[in-house]
Order: C-alpha cells, then structure tokens, then sequence
C-alpha cells in the first residue's frame, strides 16, 4: 500500500490549505473507519505524519479534535452540492499576491457600472490557483 505524501508546513501553500488537508483527512478516516478504536489508531498515525512534515502539534490536534466531533452518521450522509454559477478567476500562485477574493471582491462595483458586464458578472469571480511555470 502506498503511503500517503502529504505538503511540507513549509510549502508556500497557504496555511488554509495546509490545515483543511488535517481536518479532510480526519474526516476521511471518520467515514472509513466504523470501529472508532481503529479510527482513533489511524489519527494516531496521521498526527505523527504531519508532525513529521513540521506542522505544529497543536494546530494537528486542534483540527483532528473539531473533525472528530462530527458524528460519523452525518459524515456519511449524502449531501446536495449547490451548484456554482461563478467565473473563475485564474490566477499564478504567488505567495506575495494579495487574496485574489479580496481583489475580484474590490472590482465588483467597477464592474456592476456597466450594465452587460453586470449581467455577466453578477457575483464576484470565483478565485482559482494555477502552479506557476
């Protein structure tokens, strides 16, 4: 079985995409694991992993904590996805770049003055990430 690689703490990924990959993973074995004993054994290992890629202990266990109070019977439960009408907004990542959400958020009054763009963007784009080449 493969082992599972997941970002260093030092990846210039944003810190909520590095703490959201602890709490989906905890969520993950929450799903997968029915006996909570084996749960917990597998917790056990992914907190020793991620410390092992130099994420804070207790930023590991606050995430792994919040993901475990979910009752696993509503973890298992189908949920209705909304559907997303929203342009994206592609992006370099840059680690110096200001939010792209806070920037399409500030341009949506210039773009709300004319009105086919305001037909056309009526929400503010949705911000996405390409990997810099």
């Amino acid at each position: 079985m493969d082992k599972p690689s997941y970002l260093m703490y030092d990846s210039f990924h944003p810190d909520h995409t590095k703490h959201s990959t602890i709490y989906s993973q905890t969520l993950q074995y929450s799903r997968l694991c029915s006996d909570t004993a084996e749960r917990n054994h597998h917790l056990k290992t992914l907190k020793a992993d991620f410390i092992n890629r130099g994420y804070n202990p207790i930023i590991v266990d606050q995430y792994i904590h919040a993901a475990t109070r979910i009752p696993r019977s509503h973890l298992l439960q189908y949920k209705q996805k909304p559907e997303i009408n929203q342009i994206p907004l592609v992006v370099t990542f840059n680690p110096q770049l200001k939010t792209p959400r806070k920037i399409a958020r500030d341009l949506q009054g210039a773009l709300h003055k004319d009105e086919r763009l305001k037909s056309t963007f009526p929400d503010p784009p949705l911000p996405a990430f390409r990997l810099p080449t």
